[in-house]
């Protein structure tokens, strides 16, 4: 047999193959940063009206007497009057008068303005 001859050219490449059946499943990576805020949802629908909450006690009336020079002799508990002579509106406390309300004039005032006291359950 006589001496090997020189390569020939390269032929062409064949077709790829088929895919390999898919690995295991590699272990969890590390949790990554948090990303930004979105943006500020539309405000929700209004949600249904509540029960109805306990009665309130029960609040208490001014029994106004009208104007007078001086202080009734025997009021009655938030019995209250306008004394004339001095220019004060007073309510009777169930032990004392207390001002309720009293002329700008008798205040010193040079104004018309008024100055007012504002009565509640626990007194002034």
């Amino acid at each position: 047999m006589g001496p090997q001859g020189p390569a020939g050219l390269n032929g062409a490449d064949g077709n790829d193959g088929l895919d390999g059946a898919p690995g295991p499943m590699g272990p969890q990576g590390p949790a990554g940063n948090d990303g930004l805020d979105g943006a500020t949802g539309p405000m929700g629908l209004q949600g249904p009206a509540g029960p109805q909450g306990p009665a309130g006690t029960n609040g208490l009336a001014i029994n106004w007497l009208g104007s007078m020079a001086t202080a009734p002799v025997s009021p009655n508990t938030n019995d209250g009057y306008y004394n004339s002579t001095v220019g004060i509106s007073y309510v009777w406390t169930g032990s004392s008068w207390q001002i309720v309300s009293q002329d700008a004039s008798v205040a010193g005032s040079s104004t018309d303005d008024a100055k007012s006291l504002i009565y509640t359950v626990d007194g002034f």
